[in-house]
């Protein structure tokens, strides 16, 4: 006997693969009418939930559906996520934009309700610059990167994004290298930079010694301060530091805290408090001494001087400063400085 493949049950295939949802283009495409598609909604057998746009109830729901939702409300069958929250889905950054944003072909000119929280980007994309997120189609995270530097994106979000990239295979030598660039141009600052090792930088103006004192990872907080003075970002020396006490033996891990960073113009106080309460931290983590350095004077901010995620409080939204207030390890809180949870994370 012949199996009889009703509406609900084609409808119900296509969402499946769509996190519940179907378009009233997609509806037709496998031949289900307009007349049809009315009826199941009056019968709630398919929820209206944007314009064009239907889920079906029986599909459970997730926490990525509000991401499909925005691709599929365009209409159009190339939009992909894009710019911040491409940054956001990859889990490379701290950031944590307002709105969802969603690239599509500049030809598209959509004028449809339902699009607040959602903003539009233009931009016609090869299938290369594409890949898929859970599911969804979003910008591959070079091109994502490359779309917050334009965009104006704080350069301490891209610069976690550029540092945790590569850890987990998002990101080539050659195109961090390329993104670097094409953020510190934004800054106004000139670099030149190649790839190798230790992280993939130094400067080739650089003396011989400082090139070979960048091409190696700090073994404590004084080498480190070493790496700034030779020209190495500062996010670049603490993951080559944090890399390097990780991969050291238990055995070796209380020498690699004890040695005071020593004063210098390239150490920014914020960083300063940042090794601080960063060696308070792992020894903690590591049952370790803490070294007696951290609790000077001069590795705590005021309470005027508070950072947030690397930046002053009145240049952090207000919600992102609560998050990091109440997730801040306790190390970095007590200096009035707010940093997420897993800020020490390496993957």
């Amino acid at each position: 006997m012949k199996e009889i493949v009703t509406n609900i049950d084609m409808l119900r295939e296509i969402a499946l693969d769509q996190y519940g949802y179907v378009t009233f283009a997609q509806a037709r495409d496998a031949g289900v009418t307009q007349p049809a598609v009315a009826m199941l909604t009056r019968r709630d057998r398919l929820d209206k939930v944007a314009h064009g746009v239907y889920r079906v109830p029986q599909v459970p729901p997730t926490q990525h559906d509000r991401y499909m939702l925005a691709v599929l409300w365009t209409g159009a069958p190339e939009a992909c996520l894009s710019h911040d929250t491409a940054l956001e889905v990859y889990e490379v950054s701290d950031i944590n934009p307002a709105n969802i944003h969603v690239a599509v072909a500049k030809r598209r000119r959509i004028n449809r309700a339902g699009g607040e929280g959602y903003t539009l980007h233009h931009a016609d994309l090869a299938p290369e610059q594409v890949t898929w997120w859970e599911g969804i189609p979003t910008v591959r995270l070079p091109l994502a990167i490359a779309q917050c530097i334009d965009d104006g994106v704080p350069a301490y979000l891209i610069r976690q994004a550029l540092e945790r990239a590569p850890q987990k295979g998002l990101l080539l030598p050659e195109e961090q290298i390329s993104l670097i660039a094409q953020l510190e141009a934004r800054s106004g600052k000139a670099v030149e930079a190649k790839s190798d090792v230790g992280g993939g930088w130094y400067n080739k103006n650089m003396s011989m010694e400082l090139q070979q004192r960048a091409l190696s990872r700090p073994k404590d907080f004084a080498d480190a301060v070493r790496q700034l003075e030779a020209g190495m970002p500062d996010y670049v020396v603490m993951g080559n530091f944090l890399d390097e006490f990780y991969r050291l033996p238990q055995s070796k891990k209380q020498a690699s805290l004890d040695k005071e960073p020593p004063a210098s113009s390239a150490l920014e106080k914020m960083m300063a408090v940042n090794y601080a309460a960063t060696a308070e931290k792992l020894a903690h983590d590591f049952k370790l001494q803490v070294p007696v350095w951290v609790n000077k004077p001069r590795y705590f901010l005021a309470e005027g001087e508070a950072i947030y995620g690397y930046r002053p409080y009145k240049e952090t939204r207000a919600d992102l400063a609560e998050i990091l207030r109440e997730e801040a390890p306790v190390e970095f809180a007590r200096r009035n400085l707010f940093v997420s949870a897993n800020a020490l994370t390496r993957v």
